[in-house]
């Protein structure tokens, strides 16, 4: 279970994906930030009345963490200094999509755990877990406090709204075989998280053998906030699943500089204020 304390992450590899297969237990931020503990129904309340972050043990009990790990509220999820660890990200809802058409058909059953889940009509809820996902049914708590379903179903966010009051999550039922997407839960509700590890690497300069000095024309995914002159090395390369990369390195500039990726379904920008000896490195996936 990753609960912050510098503990080795479990993973599987599904398809393309890497996922982790245990949930999230953490109580900090990505940058060390402490993650408020609601620990009553009140404080659960005003957290998202709020639109705060906040999580809690399942029934308020810290045993259940060390079997199902925490229950967050999306505004924990979403919190821009990052829930996840370093190297891996909320799934969106579309690494959700992708995940249950890899496993294709009835995905819920290949995701359960082999055990922990309740019977169903005389029938075990269990499923093989031959994906590696080790899906558990950690249950949730509602806006309203109240905690259900803890052996019988295991819910888990993305990190994408549906519309202003709700996000998109998954779900697995114990009576069923099937992955259930669903976009109709509150942000303020309590559910599990489960991470995937991010494209986002930072490389070393010494893997970057051609240099090429841009002209306006050619810098596509650069805007700039002043007038200065900058080199920028660019090379592709092709990832462990087959991803062809755009990876750029802006070196030997003066000022600020604002870079810009953008693709058919990212863009991410960097503000770098850096000195001649400093290099800023980022990655991204190929149009």
């Amino acid at each position: 279970m990753l609960s912050g304390c510098g503990e080795s992450v479990k993973e599987s590899h599904i398809g393309k994906q890497v996922w982790m297969t245990e949930n999230l237990n953490v109580d900090k931020f990505r940058n060390g930030d402490p993650i408020p503990h609601a620990k009553t129904i009140d404080e659960w309340k005003v957290a998202g009345s709020n639109k705060e972050p906040a999580w809690c043990y399942y029934d308020n009990d810290p045993a259940n963490s060390e079997k199902y790990g925490k229950l967050y509220n999306w505004y924990a999820v979403n919190d821009p200094r990052g829930l996840a660890p370093e190297g891996w990200k909320i799934p969106s809802n579309e690494d959700w999509n992708r995940l249950t058409e890899f496993l294709g058909g009835m995905a819920g059953k290949k995701m359960k755990s082999t055990e922990f889940w309740a019977d169903y009509d005389g029938e075990s809820g269990n499923g093989t877990n031959e994906s590696g996902f080790s899906g558990l049914p950690g249950g949730f708590r509602s806006r309203s406090g109240r905690f259900n379903y803890i052996s019988n179903d295991g819910f888990w966010w993305s990190s994408t709204e549906n519309d202003t009051n709700n996000a998109w999550n998954r779900y697995l039922y114990y009576g069923s075989g099937d992955f259930f997407r669903n976009g109709s839960n509150f942000k303020e509700e309590g559910l599990s998280v489960r991470c995937i590890k991010s494209l986002e690497k930072k490389i070393s300069s010494s893997s970057f053998s051609t240099t090429v000095t841009f002209n306006e024309a050619e810098i596509f995914m650069q805007k700039r906030c002043n007038d200065i002159n900058q080199t920028l090395m660019r090379k592709h390369v092709t990832n462990f699943n087959g991803t062809k990369m755009y990876m750029f390195l802006s070196v030997a500039r003066d000022g600020n500089v604002c870079i810009s990726s953008i693709s058919e379904n990212k863009l991410e920008v960097i503000a770098a204020d850096c000195g001649p000896s400093e290099i800023k490195i980022q990655q991204w996936n190929a149009l």
